[in-house]
């Protein structure tokens, strides 16, 4: 058990606490008081260096005596906003909540009642709740310090925000999609390009793939229908990644439409096989992986990409038109992480 007494203005030094430990917060019996826990899922180095990201407690801040129960092992600390603060930072108490939310009070239940007496452990093999900790990709915490947690990553995916983003795991060694694959991007209504012959983004409103996202041999799927507005021009339709999201990111895909086709739908896939490359899969039809046979050649690995490691990139649909009398409408786009089964 470590105690510690704070005043106005004051945060104490961090304290490394294990899964079960009690958290109390006792306010001066003085004068008036107020203030919270901080904690943060980050490593011992970071937390030394004074570069690790600290979060507020579930309970925010509090003006009477207030506990929670620590779902995971987690370095917290105690920030005192007015008067003067108690912290207790006992030792592991043996629950057994669900490794999932780091705090018992941020579950479905609660050992805690509206007062913030605790109120016991729950019974063995009863668990507290489902919903993962919430946060944005860059705050997660080292997957080899979590084996076996899930996160929700509210920035991953279309559907960002509040509510929002996808659901992934930690396998001691880096995070996984929970349920094999993830949305990452969607088209919902139709995009249609204008009628020239300069090349031109499609996807303006592509969400970004964050640094470290795309793993070691994972993949990436594209599903994408497009139409063209009529049958007089050649169309070129680019598939491109990169951090700029403009017609100056790195080419993986070329996909031709002659002059009398007018509607087009595909499947295509690239695995990750560096930090700076990926291989379309499938066969070697430019414009489809798993249609069938094909007399041209299995694709190459495109190189000199940006780092998938350090650099967040975007996927963009681009068109080139021959004649500029006629253009192209994505109808539908959906892009898929796909981890696989490698560390």
């Amino acid at each position: 058990m470590n105690t510690i007494t704070i005043r106005a203005g004051q945060t104490s030094q961090p304290f490394q606490i294990g899964v079960g430990s009690l958290v109390t917060i006792t306010p001066s019996a003085t004068v008036s008081s107020s203030g919270y826990i901080e904690y943060t899922l980050d490593t011992a180095v970071n937390v030394q260096n004074s570069s690790a990201t600290w979060t507020t407690w579930p309970k925010g801040a509090v003006s009477a005596k207030t506990s929670d129960t620590a779902a995971f092992p987690v370095f917290v600390r105690l920030v005192c906003l007015t008067g003067q603060l108690q912290g207790d930072f006992g030792d592991a108490t043996g629950s057994t909540a669900t490794r999932i939310v780091p705090w018992q009070s941020g579950q479905s239940s609660s050992p805690f009642n509206s007062s913030g007496v605790y109120l016991g452990d729950t019974p063995a093999g009863v668990v507290y709740g489902m919903g993962a900790q919430p946060m944005l990709w860059a705050n997660r915490p080292d997957a080899t310090l979590y084996p076996g947690a899930a996160f929700r990553f509210t920035d991953v995916g279309g559907n960002t925000g509040t509510g929002g983003g996808n659901f992934f795991f930690s396998n001691g060694v880096r995070y996984k999609t929970v349920n094999g694959t993830v949305t990452l991007d969607t088209i919902d209504t139709a995009n249609a390009g204008v009628a020239n012959t300069t090349e031109q983004q499609l996807n303006p409103n592509a969400i970004l793939m964050p640094a470290g996202l795309l793993g070691a041999t994972d993949r990436l799927r594209v599903y994408l229908s497009a139409s063209k507005s009529g049958a007089a021009d050649t169309a070129t339709i680019r598939l491109r990644i990169g951090p700029l999201k403009t017609v100056a990111d790195p080419l993986i895909a070329t996909i031709s439409m002659a002059t009398t086709n007018i509607s087009f739908g595909t499947l295509l896939e690239f695995k990750r096989i560096s930090a700076t490359s990926l291989q379309k899969q499938g066969n070697g039809d430019p414009a489809g992986n798993y249609n069938g046979m094909s007399t041209t050649a299995y694709a190459a690995a495109v190189g000199s990409l940006s780092n998938f490691d350090s650099v967040g990139q975007y996927l963009s649909i681009t068109q080139q038109m021959t004649g500029g009398t006629e253009f192209i409408t994505i109808q539908d786009y959906t892009l898929e992480l796909f981890s696989t089964d490698s560390a």
